[in-house]
């Protein structure tokens, strides 16, 4: 085993000498680490999962999503209605599920995100979360 690493450290240490192959990890360590870093800092501002899409708590919409590039915090009572629509993804990877936000400024924002059974949940907990701000629900599911 420890052959293994001597020759992967030795292998990566070639690698590094090239400018190319340097600057290739350190971008990509840099995106990830920001990735990370917004995706945990609106999980601690909304006080969900971080595994979850969105968390809706104290009169807000909150946005897990880290490339989301509108504003991540929306408030309930901006919001007209939320369409939700269930999706087949091409070249078989998979459902997904799509939330239109319509907010009552005429503007749209949507999320994507993965059909899953904890992710089911929590959409069909969305019209009782959100009854107590008028906010109307609309669903469209293609099973």
């Amino acid at each position: 085993m420890s052959d293994f690493f001597r020759c992967f450290w030795i292998g990566f240490k070639d690698m590094w000498q090239y400018s190319i192959t340097r600057n290739a990890l350190i971008f990509l360590s840099v995106a990830f680490f920001i990735i990370i870093f917004r995706r945990f800092s609106i999980v601690v501002r909304s006080g969900g999962s971080v595994f979850r899409p969105y968390h809706i708590s104290n009169g807000n919409f909150y946005i897990h999503n880290a490339l989301y590039i509108f504003d991540r915090v929306i408030p309930l009572k901006e919001i007209r209605s939320i369409d939700v629509n269930s999706l087949r993804a091409v070249k078989l990877n998979g459902k997904r599920y799509m939330l239109t936000l319509e907010l009552k400024n005429g503007k749209s924002r949507g999320i994507i995100f993965g059909k899953n059974k904890a992710n089911g949940e929590l959409v069909k907990s969305l019209k009782k979360e959100t009854q107590k701000y008028n906010v109307k629900i609309h669903t469209v599911y293609f099973d």
